[in-house]
This record gives structure tokens, sequence and C-alpha cells, in this order.
């Protein structure tokens, strides 16, 4: 078992039936042009038979007298896989408000702390000949940036190049030992790790203290937002979510490009 580091096992602390800890990613893509009416039936069918054996999707977390207090991984030797890869359809006409709609309440349902914490969601019936895929997972089990290197490693720009149909099925442990030994420096020694530690911490205190004092911030401090008056954005939170997303036809950015000399990007 592997306990987890202290920002990690803060996550895990912080979990509430009020303020669920986990984060999620909506990934949208287009159709092969040739694409038949099974194609993405059988991507599901694919991704389900995929095994599950490399971490942190085979890990989950530790049961005992003090797992809540030191929380630590352990290595799930049998995992539902058709709990955690599931397929939807959006309803009719399949757009971005269906979307929004349907990825809203599935980040809204708490996740399950007695499995692996981490759902994949593949979504068919978006418009435009479209489909969409929504991961969940639980802070703790990864960030922001590493949720990003994985999905780096998982999809390729060549739609030609065929990888890991899923990213379960990545060799995470042997591109981990590739890039250690492209990196041949060593590592940060204890003293110069504690070092960086109290530089951070100093700029830490002080950025707390120029937050909360009205006086170095010119925006108002923290004690500020305390005292704003209520209204519809500051009001107690839940765990329900709403998500919406748009779009746009980007002539109509380029035309405003040109009379503006701004960039679009």
């Amino acid at each position: 078992m592997v306990t987890l580091n202290a920002l990690d096992a803060s996550f895990i602390h912080m979990e509430s039936t009020r303020t669920p800890m986990h984060v999620g990613g909506l990934m949208v893509f287009k159709l092969p042009a040739d694409a038949p009416p099974h194609y993405l039936s059988h991507f599901y069918d694919q991704l389900i038979n995929t095994p599950i054996h490399q971490p942190p999707f085979n890990q989950c977390l530790a049961q005992g007298r003090f797992s809540r207090l030191r929380p630590k991984w352990k290595t799930c030797h049998k995992i539902d896989i058709t709990y955690h890869v599931r397929h939807s359809a959006l309803p009719w006409p399949g757009g971005e408000k269906e979307l929004g709609s349907l990825v809203a309440r599935l980040h809204s349902n708490h996740m399950d702390m007695d499995r692996p914490l981490w759902e994949f969601h593949l979504i068919e019936g978006l418009e435009n000949n479209r489909f969409a895929i929504y991961m969940k997972t639980h802070h703790a089990m990864i960030d922001g940036m590493g949720a990003m290197r994985l999905i780096k490693q998982w999809l390729s720009k060549a739609p030609e190049t065929i990888g890991a149909l899923a990213p379960w099925g990545l060799d995470l442990a042997r591109k981990k030992q590739r890039r250690a030994r492209q990196q041949p420096d060593k590592p940060p020694g204890v003293t110069q790790r504690l070092r960086q530690q109290l530089d951070a911490s100093g700029q830490l205190v002080s950025k707390l203290r120029q937050m909360a004092d009205p006086g170095l911030n010119p925006e108002g401090g923290v004690i500020d937002s305390l005292h704003t008056p209520k209204s519809l954005f500051n009001q107690t939170i839940s765990p329900q979510r709403r998500l919406a997303t748009q779009l746009y036809d980007v002539q109509r950015f380029k035309r405003i490009q040109q009379h503006t000399g701004a960039t679009v990007k």
C-alpha cells in the first residue's frame, strides 16, 4: 500500500456530502466521415475489454481503523469496469444544451469511495456528427496537470496513429521510467528541498497577509468578501452543478479581427 502525500490526503479529508472533491473534463470529437451506425457501440465494447492493470486506475482507498486520518492506496484486483465505463446517448436534438444537462448531472453525483475513484463516460448523439467523452476523477487521484499529461499521452494528433484505446491501457510506469532516463540531473537534496519549502512558505504568508489587508490590496481584502450582499452567486455551496457550452462561427471572429486588428487563436 502507498500512503497519500499531505496534499492528496487533504482532498480525502475535505470530501463531504456538500463539497465533493472530484474533478472532471469534457472532450468533444468528430466522428469519421465514413463511420458506420455501430461505430461508438463497437468503441465502447473495446473500452470495457481493455484490462485495468495500471495505477492510478487500479487503485482504491484502503479501509482500516485509521484510514480516514492517514489514507492509503491499495491495488484493486477485482474491478467492475462496466461501473466505471458507461455509454450514454443525448436526447434530440443533441445540442450543447442537452450535452451540458447530461454532464452537469453526471458531475453532481458523488463518487463511490469504496471503488477506484474514476469514471469514463462515452456520449453519443451529439449534433454535427460528433461525440463526447466526459472523464471524472477524484482530486486525490489526479490533479489538473496530471490529467493534461495523461490526455497528451493518450491522444494523438495523427488520425492514422493507433495507440491505447483507453487511458487505463497506457503503460504509464514505462513512460515514467523513460522520462527519468531522459532527465539525468540529480534530484534536489534534503537541504535544497527544505530551502525551497521555506521560501514557498514565506511567499504564502506574505500573499495571505496582502489578501487579508485592504490597505495592501487595492481590490479589497479577503475580509471584505465576508460582507458582500446576498445574491444568486454567494449562496451555500451544494453538490449540484451546472454546465453550459456554446458553438460560435469562427468566421464571425475573423471578421472582427480584420476590422479591429486583434488576433484570433
